[in-house]
């Protein structure tokens, strides 16, 4: 009765919790002071996990510090201006603006592009000369013209030296001396579908504008024949589109006897379907014994 009453406060208490409940009437208002709060939590949560990161030595800081300003953005639900962008309908019925090639109808900025071809078939000659053709503003293969840029080629399957070899052959074969706007990344630890690499590339594509990687098989975490092995294909589509800058992805072929006439033609890549499904444009080299020459497809 009125002594359990007085126990908790009282008329006067019970008027004050009154007050203090939410009323239906104002349940937006209060939601959104919920949410606010929450934020807040959740920010000093990450700046805290922040904080202890930034005393481990690094070689790369603006590597960690652009990963760790889309972290904090990333855990307060706010995407730094790099979300979705939608369109009006007037804006989409507009006209199409001319595609801009960074080699000639053949790679799009902002596009992600597999080149496939089976072992020992030249796909990593074929992806140095669309670099050197980039830094030089020179023809792809001698025959696709190229906008002059910067052009990096990430590696896992030949090794510093032999990478230095080949693109020493290809610009001597041009006629040119030395190469500048190259950049070689071999034998990173960093793997195709991880974050550390997503922030790694993206870092990489603010500042060129072709990325060769060599290849999908040996830079992944997961098998080929996986369908999650496009996971990292999908990273690479993003950055691609945010920054502009084209990626060409080397990715091993089935053996077909040197023809790709006797299989379907979205099947010549080696292993899961989704890897042809993850592309803007897919090429595959094949040698023509014939005519003693590769052909890009």
């Amino acid at each position: 009765g009125r002594d359990q009453l007085a126990r908790f406060g009282g008329p006067g208490y019970l008027a004050q919790v009154c007050d203090a409940t939410p009323a239906v009437a104002n349940v937006a208002e209060h939601a959104a002071i919920v949410r606010r709060l929450a934020t807040q939590r959740r920010a000093l949560d990450t700046l805290h996990a922040l904080v202890a990161e930034g005393y481990t030595p690094r070689e790369d800081v603006s590597i960690w510090l652009t990963g760790a300003a889309e972290s904090l953005l990333a855990g307060v639900g706010v995407d730094g201006g790099r979300g979705p962008r939608f369109a009006t309908l007037a804006g989409v019925c507009e006209t199409l603006e001319t595609p801009d090639y960074i080699v000639e109808g053949v790679f799009r900025r902002g596009s992600l592009v597999l080149l496939g071809a089976y072992g020992s078939s030249s796909k990593t000659w074929q992806a140095l000369d669309a670099c050197i053709a980039v830094t030089l503003g020179d023809k792809w293969l001698s025959r696709f013209s190229a906008k002059r840029g910067r052009a990096a080629f990430i590696d896992w399957e030949s090794g510093a030296y032999e990478l230095r070899r080949r693109v020493q052959l290809l610009v001597r074969a041009r006629g040119w001396s030395s190469v500048e706007g190259l950049t070689i990344v071999t034998m990173t630890p960093f793997l195709l579908g991880t974050p550390d690499f997503a922030k790694a590339c993206d870092a990489l594509a603010s500042e060129h504008e072709l990325i060769a990687i060599d290849s999908l098989r040996a830079g992944s975490t997961t098998d080929e024949n996986d369908s999650r092995v496009r996971l990292g294909l999908d990273q690479l589509r993003v950055i691609a589109e945010r920054r502009g800058c084209t990626f060409v992805v080397l990715v091993h072929a089935k053996k077909t006897s040197g023809s790709i006439t006797t299989i379907d033609e979205r099947e010549t890549l080696r292993g899961s379907s989704a890897i042809f499904d993850a592309a803007d444009v897919v090429l595959v080299s094949s040698y023509d014994q014939s005519e003693e020459r590769f052909d890009v497809v």
